[in-house]
């Protein structure tokens, strides 16, 4: 079985099949990601129109993004670079965590869990290789211990570090979640933070405020959100940052989560000073937080328009998916372009990797036709055809990923941009 959690990744359970072998299982069909709202069209949205104003600048005027539509994409050819296809049962199974250029961040998950009601064993977490290998990192399971095993739900990877959550709970109202760190090239686990540091003693729950918080390397440091513990004993959600080799976090937005990298920090959701509902928080805009921790407001977001439903970033380029529409835009608050989703689908994941931002627009099953790819370089938009794609991209400089189902389970093909 897989945890709630792993339907924040809307990760497969999949297998490594460059050249031969399979590492793995399948896994069940995925969905939406828990920190965001969910990516369904409401009769509350607007329909996405060129004259909708889905972003303000920081004065507050309406900002007017080109309209480029899904129609006058031109189909699009990328070499092959691997497949990860459905693994078999019975053997451990990789869940993908993050897409680097010759290598990704797994977990892995014992076969035995596959056969049981409950997990019998702790995931772990490594690399696999472009040759099938894989490079398990050392085992984590007694390192600030709660007594129940833990899986991995997010994780991410630089040229130095892999990072990912661990977490034990297996119900969707609670958090108890474990940040570790680990050098790509060696050495051992480090226990960056854990949920219980943004508790009191007494308080046996830290509530998915914001959802589950997941980490994000930029800038030699690693980001996460977290719901916190305020004097009063309510829960407000705020963006932390810290070392990875260790050494204390630093608050970075007291209100704040949904966090991606740019070239000087990340880009945030802030939140207003309303109370927070974990559900939906009141979202005021998107900031960009450099490591000094100092802010700039990005965009703001427009009354009425549903609000921030996915973000991804890279360098200087942001992708936003808000009301029923693909807004990219660069972290100067220029606007790129605009591109209108069918109000029968809904677009659950970005990625943005050397200024080209994928995604797939999905029902609200998760089912796709197709991967589309803005070039914010040409300023062109282009599609593949995916039969049966799911809802999941992600990228690194020189790859991109997508899913497709295979019978009952996904596979995730890759290819060079």
């Amino acid at each position: 079985m897989i945890s709630p959690r792993a339907a924040g990744l809307a990760p497969a359970v999949l297998s490594m099949a460059v050249l031969s072998g399979c590492l793995g299982a399948p896994a069940p069909t995925p969905s939406a990601p828990s920190v965001w709202p969910e990516p369904t069209p409401s009769a509350s949205a607007p329909e996405s129109t060129p004259s909708a104003h889905l972003l303000l600048d920081a004065a507050g005027v309406g900002l007017e993004f080109p309209v480029v539509a899904l129609a006058a994409a031109k189909p699009l050819t990328l070499p092959p670079a691997a497949t990860l296809a459905p693994a078999q049962p019975g053997q451990d199974n990789a869940i993908p965590l993050k897409l680097g250029n010759d290598e990704i961040l797994v977990a892995i998950s014992p076969a035995e869990n596959y056969a049981a009601t409950d997990p019998l064993k702790s995931e772990r977490v490594g690399l696999l290789r472009d040759d099938g290998t894989v490079n398990l990192f050392d085992d984590t399971e007694s390192v600030r211990s709660d007594g129940f095993l833990r899986q991995t739900y997010a994780g991410d990877m630089d040229e130095r570090w892999a990072v990912w959550m661990e977490t034990s709970s297996r119900n969707m109202f609670e958090s108890n979640w474990r940040l570790f760190a680990h050098e790509i090239d060696g050495g051992q686990p480090i226990l960056v933070a854990a949920a219980e540091d943004q508790r009191a003693t007494a308080t046996e729950v830290l509530p998915l405020v914001g959802g589950d918080p997941f980490p994000r390397l930029s800038q030699g440091l690693v980001w996460w959100w977290t719901a916190t513990e305020q004097p009063d004993g309510s829960f407000r959600v705020r963006v932390l940052a810290a070392d990875p080799a260790g050494g204390g976090a630093k608050e970075m937005l007291p209100q704040g989560y949904g966090i991606s990298p740019v070239a000087d920090g990340v880009v945030a959701v802030e939140l207003t000073d309303a109370p927070q509902v974990e559900t939906s928080p009141q979202q005021r805009g998107l900031v960009l937080i450099d490591v000094s921790g100092a802010l700039t407001d990005l965009v703001l977001v427009a009354p009425g328009s549903g609000g921030i439903r996915a973000v991804a970033s890279d360098d200087d380029i942001v992708a936003i998916f808000i009301g029923d529409a693909v807004l990219i835009l660069n972290t100067s608050g220029q606007p790129l372009a605009q591109i209108p989703i069918p109000e029968d689908r809904a677009v659950w994941e970005l990625a943005v990797c050397s200024g080209q931002v994928a995604f797939v627009p999905a029902t609200s099953g998760g089912d796709g036709e197709r991967v589309f790819i803005y070039d914010t370089d040409t300023l062109t938009l282009s599609l593949i055809d995916v039969p049966d794609a799911g809802p999941s991209v992600d990228c690194s400089d020189d790859r991109v990923s997508w899913k497709r189902l295979v019978g009952r389970w996904y596979s995730t093909e890759i290819a060079e941009w």
